[in-house]
């Protein structure tokens, strides 16, 4: 039996809910650094050893006692005799002595008895500045130019914490670290069916009453770049039995399943059914346009999502819905697409109370203000708008026209959650 229509906002509550719940929770495996990049620490991560493991020279120079260089000035300059040559790595074996220096290179280790590194770009030599030269320096040290033993991290010190991404850096501190086997969250299996008697696989043209089946690679590719594990099932005609034992089959076989067509109370839309008959549909009606017909739900630890033939209505779809669910179930804690505010670049005429959830990108106006365009088609059908959008501009519920340069609130498409714009 068919739920209540429900706001977009609370349909969004029951979706995070439901995937926030422990059963739904990816399980933990252990992965090399590179295959962790994008995916969720499951655990605190510590350092074997202090980073860096030594005081070493921000700078190349000259290693000093930074007594020697008090009374240095224009006018007096100070000479010291230039006793070793150290590269980053090698160990000085001399003890550095007032009246001595060092010509030492960026990462060197700082050599006993120094204190401070005069950069070279302060300083004038004898010859090449090699051992048995000598070094005049004008001034007194005013900065060490020292990074000291464990300015990264200590021995034992937390460097990442359960819950943060692994991005770039994240696996050069890593690595620094000692860690190279990280546990993460495992990548979730999204099963996508297409749904519909009309539809065939592409490159098959189709033939009158036909269509090609877009939804499916749409609905992939999402899941693609979210980094899931993707298995596309043959397209199930408008048959009861055939949803239902291809829905038992991709949720057997996976974590999330999601599909497209079915999604109405046509005569020949059966998807909703079938997953409320299998297990628990949260909402199967949204105040949305484009997507009014549309499930969220799950049977036993499977989460499934039950969207619009539509193929812009199924792209929002999984946009607001499925994308933060898999989330969720991969332990991101930032679920969503940051939004911007702007104003409507061009007036729009509501005649239905349901939220419209308008294909479009964001321009920059005269006055400073962001514009939001809207395509020129919003069309459910179409997906060449979305194709082209950047953005979902959020009208909100109700009717009437709402003017340009009525403030409205945009959804980023192209920016990752948890990025403060």
């Amino acid at each position: 039996m068919s739920q209540d229509m429900i706001s977009v906002d609370e349909a969004r509550r029951r979706t995070i809910e439901l995937a926030s719940q422990a059963r739904f929770r990816m399980p933990v495996e252990k992965v090399d650094l590179f295959a962790a990049v994008g995916r969720v620490a499951a655990a605190d991560l510590t350092s074997d050893i202090d980073v860096s493991p030594f005081d070493n020279t921000a700078m190349d120079g000259f290693a000093v006692v930074s007594s020697s260089l008090e009374s240095a000035s224009e006018e007096v300059p100070v000479e010291l005799e230039i006793v070793d040559w150290v590269g980053a790595g090698i160990v000085s074996q001399v003890t550095l002595a007032p009246g001595q220096a060092i010509r030492i290179m960026t990462g060197g280790i700082m050599p006993e008895g120094a204190d401070a590194v005069v950069k070279i770009e302060d300083t004038t030599f004898t010859g090449d500045g090699g051992v048995g030269e000598r070094v005049r320096i004008c001034a007194p040290v005013t900065k060490t130019n020292v990074r000291k033993a464990g300015e990264e991290a200590k021995a034992g010190d937390v460097v990442v914490r359960a819950g943060e991404v692994i991005r770039a850096a994240t696996v050069g501190l890593l690595a620094s670290t000692g860690n190279t086997v990280i546990p993460v969250y495992a990548r979730p299996k999204v099963g996508v069916i297409s749904i519909g008697t009309e539809l065939v696989k592409p490159p098959a043209k189709p033939e009158p009453g036909k269509i090609r089946d877009a939804n499916a690679y749409v609905l992939g590719a999402y899941a693609l770049e979210m980094g899931c594990e993707v298995e596309l099932y043959p397209i199930v005609e408008d048959d009861e039995a055939a949803i239902r034992s291809l829905f038992e089959r991709a949720i057997a076989e996976c974590d999330f399943v999601v599909s497209s067509g079915g999604a109405s109370n046509g005569d020949f839309d059966y998807a909703i059914e079938t997953v409320r008959e299998l297990g628990e549909v949260v909402f199967d009606c949204v105040s949305l346009k484009p997507g009014k017909a549309q499930a969220f739900g799950c049977v036993e630890d499977t989460l499934v999502e039950v969207l619009s033939g539509n193929p812009a209505a199924a792209a929002v779809g999984f946009q607001l819905f499925g994308r933060p669910a898999l989330r969720a179930i991969q332990g991101f804690r930032e679920l969503d697409r940051p939004a911007s505010k702007a104003v409507l670049a061009q007036p729009t005429r509501k005649k239905e109370a349901r939220a419209f959830f308008q294909r479009g990108h964001l321009e920059p106006g005269e006055d400073g203000q962001l514009l939001a365009c809207q395509e020129e088609k919003q069309s459910s059908a179409l997906l060449s708008e979305m194709n082209r959008s950047t953005v979902l501009i959020e009208l909100p519920q109700g009717t009437g026209t709402f003017e340009a340069g009525t403030p409205v609130k945009c959804l980023h498409l192209d920016i990752d959650e948890g990025t403060v714009i």
